[in-house]
């Protein structure tokens, strides 16, 4: 229960970082993220004896809700998960891209 009450509490921070962030260029609004990701990380290792038991979802998840914030506060009228879903890539993919060009 006390993993779950955490990612809530990241997650909600994530929806005002991207309310708050809605008219910043995406490149911006990763590294914004990136700090509450790191928190949802040390309490899942903290809490299941430091098992990676959903890094991943914690990521994509964080994007999704940074991502309905952005868009609820432009005003924007999106209609569809794939609104929501476009706008989270949009906020990742130069970052994800620098880094798997790191990797080669």
């Amino acid at each position: 229960m006390e993993l779950l009450k955490n990612h809530v509490n990241v997650q909600i921070v994530n929806v005002k970082t991207g309310k708050e962030t809605a008219n910043l260029p995406y490149d911006d609004v990763f590294p914004l993220l990136k700090q509450s990701g790191i928190t949802a990380e040390k309490n899942m290792y903290k809490i299941t004896d430091n098992v990676n038991t959903h890094k991943g979802a914690i990521f994509s998840l964080g994007l999704i809700c940074a991502a309905f914030g952005r868009l609820w506060s432009a005003d924007f009228p999106f209609k569809s998960a794939e609104d929501i879903c476009k706008e989270a890539s949009n906020i990742a993919k130069n970052k994800v891209l620098q880094d798997f060009t790191k990797m080669k």
